[in-house]
């Protein structure tokens, strides 16, 4: 089973489709609305070819999109790595070199640092831009990554 079935499942069954999931100053997704956005969010990161176990860096601000995209990443079989805002340009350069991301979402107003230090392999993703979009996608639902239980022991 995959974690998003889980969580958005769960918030499913026990308060239906039109009970609150987030509640921010700027908006109230239900969980119908936050299964919807990270539907959509996984089929775009899907259609840009992200591949089970690769990893996608959020470098955010805490709205209702970023948990959306953390879950969406998940639903995609990727791995959700959050990255602090007060990163300097040397802590993105040493995160983005051992994380090796397949993409970096972040603000417009990190853009700049972010692009400065970005590895030439991943992709820059604004959320004014491609999230923006991808919030207008049909899908309204989410088909999740089978995971594969871990065969290996790490440490």
């Amino acid at each position: 089973m995959n974690a998003v079935e889980y969580v958005l499942a769960g918030g499913l069954a026990v308060g239906g489709p039109d009970r609150p999931a987030i509640v921010t100053p700027d908006e109230c997704l239900t969980y119908g609305d936050l299964a919807a956005r990270v539907g959509r969010f996984s089929a775009a990161l899907r259609e840009a070819g992200i591949e089970p176990g690769d990893r996608v860096a959020m470098l955010m601000l805490d709205h209702a999109d970023l948990v959306a995209l953390y879950l969406a990443v998940i639903a995609s079989g990727g791995v959700a790595v959050t990255v602090s805002t007060r990163a300097s340009a040397h802590d993105l350069a040493h995160v983005f070199g051992i994380v090796r991301p397949f993409a970096v979402i972040t603000e417009e107003e990190f853009a700049e640092t972010v692009t400065a230090n970005v590895p030439s392999h991943a992709k820059l993703m604004l959320r004014q831009r491609e999230l923006a979009a991808w919030k207008r996608r049909p899908e309204t639902g989410f088909a999740p990554c089978a995971r594969k239980p871990m065969t290996r022991r790490i440490g």
